[in-house]
């Protein structure tokens, strides 16, 4: 299958001009036959994006406060590229090297569904190479020495999906705070199957901050394109990582996912996102609230077992 990434770095320049050079170069090496399109970038990168072997995608539209759009970023190079699957990622996102092999074979499960995985956060004073043979199996010291950590599922960096799949999707503000919860909501309601990838491959995130914007982290996560962007999950629940239809074992396995073991949570999803009534979530909710929650631990208390499943 043939794969194009899609991102929209930020400008190159300081501590990003490495993290996402190194990324750029990193999903190259992973699948070297596959098109990198990056969107949004400042026209001063035009330059250093060539270099990295990189293409510019179209012009497309902003929020108002300047940031693009995921709809018109999968609809244009649903135009310009003949890829199969579509692998949006944000540009500071490490592949190993059997990812490809992972997101072909859900493909080859499920003709159309998105695939989304957690992350292994590094710390700030951590720096990978773009090569995955040099890093890929280091995970567990890493872990071990406080150097790195498993984030939580309710983020989700990486985004596959086929072609022409999501170009309905509705106005989702990349990058800022939700547009995960966004695009994993309108897969539920659109009946799209949303699979887990988490413990069938591993992808680190590069350590960054937040002063490339104004008002920093509170900014990204709670500010004006983040609230857009939760509006368009048009629910006071937010689904994440843990509400995917199916898990992806790591024996190539697809089974079904009930919210990882929250049954309560399950049912919640499975009203406000399957028959996309709010009132019968409402009441799941409440009933919930007595059961508390039931099933797997928070990801951070199993990371090391996690790590773990990846030896081969």
């Amino acid at each position: 299958m043939k794969i194009t990434f899609l991102s929209s770095p930020k400008k190159f320049e300081g501590p990003a001009d490495g993290i996402q050079s190194r990324s750029i170069a990193n999903w190259q090496l992973v699948a070297p036959t596959s098109r990198v399109l990056l969107y949004g970038s400042h026209p001063t990168d035009r330059d250093t994006i060539l270099s990295l072997g990189a293409a510019l995608g179209g012009v497309i539209e902003t929020s108002q406060s300047g940031i693009p759009l995921f709809g018109p970023i999968v609809r244009d190079a649903a135009k310009v590229c003949e890829a199969d699957i579509q692998i949006y990622l944000n540009c500071d996102i490490l592949l190993p090297k059997h990812f490809v092999s992972v997101i072909e074979h859900c493909f080859m499960t499920f003709r159309s569904c998105l695939v989304i995985g957690q992350r292994i956060d590094l710390s700030e004073n951590v720096t990978l190479s773009a090569s995955p043979e040099d890093w890929e199996h280091s995970a567990p010291q890493l872990v071990a020495a406080g150097q790195a950590e498993l984030h939580g599922p309710g983020g989700s960096d990486y985004f596959a999906f086929s072609r022409g799949s999501l170009d309905q999707v509705p106005q989702i503000i990349i990058g800022r705070g939700s547009y995960d919860n966004a695009i994993i909501a309108y897969c539920l309601r659109e009946g799209i199957p949303v699979i887990d990838a988490s413990i069938s491959t591993l992808v680190f995130h590069q350590f960054h901050d937040y002063g490339h914007v104004r008002g920093g982290r509170g900014a990204v996560f709670s500010g004006a394109d983040a609230l857009e962007n939760r509006s368009v999950v048009g629910s006071i629940f937010l689904p994440s990582l843990q509400d995917a239809t199916h898990l992806l074992l790591p024996n190539g396995r697809m089974v079904r996912n009930w919210a990882r073991g929250d049954w309560a949570r399950a049912a919640e999803v499975y009203c406000r996102f399957r028959r996309k009534s709010q009132s019968a979530g409402d009441l799941v909710r409440q009933f919930g609230r007595l059961l508390g929650p039931v099933g797997w631990s928070k990801s951070k208390e199993w990371t090391i077992d996690y790590i773990e499943s990846f030896r081969v």
